[in-house]
């Protein structure tokens, strides 16, 4: 084989991979708002097309501080196990009677012995007994592939270009909290974001 041979297989090999790689991955940018345009953090933006087929071993954790949950919403995949530790200086009780998961953790403090699994898809509300301010949201998702807003509405998404993207969101302030909502709003911004614009409860309040 000659010299040019080996270059010109090595040159298409290269080409290969790299449009290997444009076509399986791509991080696209969005940007969640409510009705006013402030941002909201803590939706969950999940793509309904691949169901779950690989759950982490490792375990999710909502703490206990300052008498709020924390982080105040997760979103875990279906199957996957969470893990409530107190970091209070007080006990409390943590519960919910979600219908994807109703479970209980009597008075404690520190750790508890076992995490809870979620083995059902859908919307837990989680709450606490003692101090009924304290107020949690576990969003467990069936579909393989979710990401979820920071504190500036951001979300960046793995795309896979090979695959189709059917998405819709959730948030703990729309107005059917229990149900994933279609994307009917969206904007493109100046710096390449997409915009999704989410009516929700209550404006400017996250």
């Amino acid at each position: 084989m000659s010299l040019f041979s080996l270059s010109l297989r090595s040159g298409l090999s290269t080409c290969l991979l790299l449009m290997s790689a444009n076509l399986f991955a791509a991080n696209t940018i969005y940007e969640v708002v409510d009705q006013n345009g402030s941002p909201l953090s803590n939706a969950v933006l999940v793509n309904t097309v691949t169901p779950v087929s690989n759950i982490e071993p490792v375990v999710a954790i909502m703490d206990q501080v300052n008498k709020r949950f924390v982080p105040s919403v997760i979103a875990i995949r279906q199957g996957r196990s969470v893990s409530f530790p107190n970091s209070d200086n007080t006990r409390h009780h943590v519960y919910s009677f979600s219908k994807p998961k109703r479970f209980t953790i009597k008075l404690y403090a520190n750790k508890p012995k076992d995490p809870i699994e979620f083995d059902k898809p859908g919307l837990v509300v989680v709450g606490c007994n003692i101090h009924d301010k304290m107020v949690g949201y576990i969003f467990v998702s069936e579909w393989d592939e979710f990401a979820i807003s920071d504190e500036y509405g951001q979300v960046t998404f793995a795309q896979s270009l090979s695959l189709p993207m059917v998405l819709k969101i959730w948030h703990p302030d729309i107005k059917t909290p229990n149900k994933l909502m279609d994307i009917v709003d969206t904007e493109q911004t100046q710096e390449g974001k997409t915009r999704i614009v989410l009516e929700v409860a209550n404006p400017g309040s996250t």
